[in-house]
Formats: structure tokens, sequence, C-alpha cells
């Protein structure tokens, strides 16, 4: 593992069935290879073309992540990992995504300073800590 998004063996061996498929060609990257990238992607926020040269070529990773999305690949993967944790008894689980956008604007904007989204006072991180203490 040269990256802390890269999949452990273990993880390696709970999802590999999922993208395994049944033509019998050699692929010129590994399947475990090209989901790496595409964690480093999703860890990272980076672009495509700016991906690692120790990763496949970008092309490659983002033509094999859309056939995945296409084919709901990434959507059963997440459904399985999930399914597996839940048969933990220890394991708490609670998701949650956090996404947010700033962009610029010039003085003469008619809403500039407003954030339509939040609208109880408080604020994002107070949501945030009463979802997950609750």
């Amino acid at each position: 593992m040269l990256y802390s998004s890269d999949l452990s063996d273990s993880q390696w061996e709970l999802i590999k069935d999922i993208f395994s498929t049944k033509k019998r060609y050699s692929h010129k990257y590994s399947k475990r290879n090209l989901i790496n990238a595409v964690f480093y992607i999703v860890k990272t926020g980076c672009q495509w073309r700016m991906l690692p040269k120790d990763f496949p070529d970008w092309r490659a990773v983002y033509n094999f992540y859309d056939r995945a999305k296409n084919k709901g690949l990434w959507e059963i993967m997440m459904q399985k990992l999930v399914t597996v944790n839940q048969k933990k008894p220890s394991v708490d689980l609670k998701y949650g995504i956090i996404d947010s956008q700033t962009t610029k604007s010039n003085n003469k904007c008619k809403d500039s300073g407003y954030n339509g989204g939040m609208r109880k006072p408080g604020g994002l991180s107070q949501e945030i800590s009463n979802y997950f203490s609750s």
C-alpha cells in the first residue's frame, strides 16, 4: 500500500467478486489498482489528469469508474460493506456526507453574503454535531 486510500488485503477480499469479469482475456491493469486509483481521487479530490504516475493512466481509471458506475457496481459495493459491518455487534454505524461550495461574486451581486441553505440558528457545525450526537 502506497497511499492511505489503498485497499488492504482483507478489504480487497470483501469486494473483489463485485468487480470480477467473466471474460477470460487479460487486462492491462488490475482491478485492484484501478479501484485504488478511484479511491485516491475520491479521498484527495484531485483531478483525473493529475492522478499520480504510479496509478494506471487516468483515462483507463476514468473509463473503469464510468463503466462501474453505469453498471451500479459502486452501489453494490457500498451495500455489501454496510451489510458486512452491520453484522459486527461492536460497530455503531452512523454515516454522513458533508459537501459545501463557496463561489466568489462581485460587489454588484444582489444576494452577496446570503446562504440560503442555513435557515436555522447555530450554523453548519451545530447541525453536524446534532446529527452525530442523536
